[in-house]
């Protein structure tokens, strides 16, 4: 709901969008309240503006005895609206007397003079970032006290649309201090799902699998502590069962070890666990079931076997269960799934606004929303910084979010949350710009081989930019991923690439600045060949040529074989060796590795300078820096930081200037053909380092360039086409035949390790 304060402020705000254009104010600011107390009120009566206000105000601009008192209530762990409304007393007159008593404005004019002072005031305006479907309501007193803004929207549904149930505010849920308050809601999530949803049903396996171990929640009503014990059922299915997603955090986990497999067989108090396990199991018993796996508890941490075996199968451990319990905003065992927050922060609200004259046609109901976005709660949360999360949440049909503000729902046919429990209004139904309905839960199960891949893509780019506690799990983190899309393509997966169109892939690339320190480098210890994206300890950007096959790309390499061995038969992961032969067009260059920018990434070179020790076929002339050509600007994206490249090759890190390195050419885009820039051809690569075998090297960096096709320049497009008698404005036509004997003295043939 709004408060009358607001809701009149609101109506003032679609009036002023519903003027033309050209008779808007540029600057446009109105009052909401004139003192605290009105701001105060609308807080208790659960305004959806003020609620939001007030819960943005940091706790250090509240005296600390009265913030220490009013957080003892909520963490006694009462969940009565009356405690809320007492701790919400205690916070406004401790933040009263740090912040004195000064009056707001009351006037429009009065708002836009003082909004830009030192003054106190509530106003709502204009957010200039968006359109007008969007609007600010802002809390100012001095600079050093408090000074905070929160975004709104009005999702204007189109003529015809019904607005849906959840949003009208008589069907709203009613007011709670708890997200453990909504289990009413998460139990009718899951059961309409595994009742009525078609594509949900149709993605359940057919195949019966059971963890080798479960955890049995056992209640007992006649006490207010229910018991668990650690159930071996070694394959042979024995119930339905929940997972958890969790951050184990700095906490001393309760663990399954040798030592205390015999106590958990026998069970224990639910009291002796971490609060989210805790609150997890409150979860599972609410969905009425009695087993739930939690890797520390069915996982014996202290036998390596044991470890591997299970976390080879984790994800069809996810893949099994009927929802995964995600404690989202948790980023410690200790934390717990449930949050204390004011459901009146999520709950839209409508109001009315029969607009009349031109803008007559505009809807006539709107309702407010905070502008949030759902993926904001759930892919910024710490939960989702882990890596081993990502394959959990991709492997479960159903997931239960537990975030700081809300619980939400994703399964494939639903995605849905506290603010929005029916479903996220359909983007042909709002007008609203920019707004779009959140996607689908991310999973593995695609009609297409094309978008399997881009799925693969997008899911390793996530994935390198997450955390491992223990840096050699990365490719064991998403061995189940890996084993549900090599049955789907039918493939042969090379450490975290595939084996068809492994050329498509190479030219993957760092997008984080590498880090000194906190992650490992490729000499530390072996994960993949440096070939490999799993190679490299940064986020990455994988190659567009395998996410899609329209890129108007002619390749100038071909993978000739490429084999990785691994120490464990699944052949997913614990990889000790890869190799990879490759034919391209290639050229020694002159490579300075001693990059000078603070970030030691990425650099830009005037062309390569040709190689000290080694000839060069003519048709490089236009790519190499002679002194008397223009050649291209290049940009050189580097695995690694110099120091570690140093450690790799075997070198100090001074001697890295002016070494020969082999370019290898990967692939010649035509940008014309995609409208991207006028008559260019984009041009992307490997820079590789000669290993101590002839032969035999290593990847240390990823280049590309564009260059303008022009007859004039002649550049290494156009001397293959002149070579190969290809037809001018022909060549992106077909492939290029890199064993044709016209191309022997720019073609090389190497190993890459």
């Amino acid at each position: 709901m709004l408060c009358p304060k607001c809701h009149i402020a609101t109506r003032k705000w679609m009036a002023w969008g519903a003027l033309p254009k050209e008779n808007r104010a540029t600057v446009w600011v109105a009052a909401i309240h004139e003192t605290h107390h009105t701001f105060f009120k609308g807080v208790l009566q659960g305004c959806l503006i003020c609620s939001c206000i007030w819960s943005g105000i940091p706790e250090a601009d509240i005296a600390a005895d009265e913030t220490d008192a009013a957080n003892a209530i909520v963490t006694s762990g009462d969940k009565n609206l009356q405690l809320l409304k007492e701790l919400s007393q205690r916070r406004f007159h401790a933040w009263i007397r740090a912040v004195g008593t000064l009056q707001g404005p009351s006037t429009h004019e009065e708002a836009v003079e003082k909004s830009g002072s030192q003054e106190f005031a509530y106003y709502i305006h204009r957010d200039y970032y968006y359109s007008i479907d969007r609007f600010r309501c802002s809390l100012k007193v001095s600079a050093e006290k408090v000074s905070l803004s929160k975004s709104f929207r009005l999702l204007g549904f189109a003529n015809g649309c019904s607005i849906p149930l959840g949003l009208i505010p008589s069907q709203s849920h009613s007011r709670s201090i708890c997200t453990s308050a909504t289990s009413q809601l998460w139990r009718r999530w899951t059961h309409q799902c595994l009742e009525t949803h078609a594509i949900c049903k149709s993605l359940v396996s057919d195949h019966e699998f059971s963890p080798s171990r479960l955890i049995e929640v056992i209640a007992d009503p006649g006490k207010a502590d229910h018991q668990w014990r650690l159930v071996e059922s070694n394959g042979q299915v024995t119930g339905a069962y929940v997972t958890l997603s969790h951050c184990w955090g700095t906490t001393l986990h309760t663990r399954l070890t040798g030592e205390t497999m015999e106590d958990f067989l026998r069970g224990r108090p639910v009291s002796v666990l971490p609060k989210t396990y805790r609150d997890a199991m409150i979860v599972t018993l609410s969905l009425g079931l009695s087993y739930i796996w939690i890797d520390s508890l069915c996982i014996i941490q202290d036998d390596r076997d044991d470890w591997e075996t299970q976390s080879t199968v984790m994800g069809l451990i996810y893949k099994h269960a009927i929802c995964n319990i995600a404690a989202t905003w948790a980023d410690d065992g200790s934390r717990g799934c449930f949050s204390f927050r004011d459901s009146a922060t999520i709950t839209p609200t409508a109001i009315e606004f029969p607009y009349s004259g031109p803008a007559a046609a505009l809807p006539q109901v709107y309702v407010v929303t905070r502008d949030a976005n759902l993926g904001d709660d759930i892919e910024s949360a710490p939960l989702n910084r882990r890596g081993w999360v990502l394959q959990e949440r991709y492997m479960a049909l159903r997931q239960l979010n537990f975030a700081a503000d809300q619980v939400s729902w994703e399964c494939a046919q639903l995605v849905a949350s506290e603010e929005f429990p029916d479903g996220f209004p359909p983007s042909d139904s709002v007008l609203l710009n920019l707004y779009t309905v959140p996607s689908p839960k991310p999973r593995l199960s695609y009609s297409s081989e094309l978008e399997l891949r881009r799925a693969w893509t997008k899911l390793v780019e996530i994935y390198s930019l997450t955390n491992l506690t223990v840096f050699t799990d990365k490719m064991i983190a998403i061995a189940g991923l890996a084993m549900e899309l090599r049955q789907r393509l039918d493939d042969v997966y090379l450490a975290g690439m595939w084996k068809k169109d492994l050329v498509r892939q190479l030219c993957w690339q760092n997008r984080s600045p590498p880090t000194s320190g906190t992650r490992y480098s490729r000499v530390d210890t072996y994960l993949a060949p440096t070939w490999s994206w799993a190679s490299t300890p940064r986020g990455i950007r994988a190659d567009d040529n395998f996410r899609s096959t329209n890129t108007g790309a002619v390749f100038l390499a071909e993978v000739l074989d490429a084999t990785v061995t691994s120490r464990h038969s699944s052949g997913l992961h614990s990889f000790d060796f890869g190799a990879m032969q490759i034919r391209a067009i290639a050229a020694w260059v002159q490579v300075d590795l001693q990059v000078k920018n603070p970030s030691g990434c990425v650099q830009t070179v005037l062309g390569f300078k040709p190689a000290a020790s080694h000839p060069t076929s003519s048709a490089f002339a236009r790519i190499m820096n002679t002194g008397n050509s223009s050649p291209p600007f290049i940009y050189v994206i580097y695995d690694e930081t110099t120091e570690q490249r140093a450690a790799h090759l075997g070198k100090e890190a001074s001697a890295l200037t002016e070494h020969d390195y082999l370019v290898v050419f990967v692939s010649a885009t035509d940008w014309t053909a995609q409208s991207k820039r006028f008559s260019d051809v984009h041009l992307k690569g490997l820079i590789l380092a000669p290993t101590d075998n002839e032969g035999e090297f290593v990847r240390v960096a990823m280049f590309h360039y564009s260059h303008p096709c022009e007859e004039e320049t002649k550049p290494l497009v156009l001397a293959i086409q002149d070579r190969l008698s290809i037809p001018p404005g022909s060549f992106f036509d077909a492939p290029i035949d890199l064993s044709d004997p016209r191309l022997a003295d720019m073609v090389q043939t190497v190993t890459v390790i």
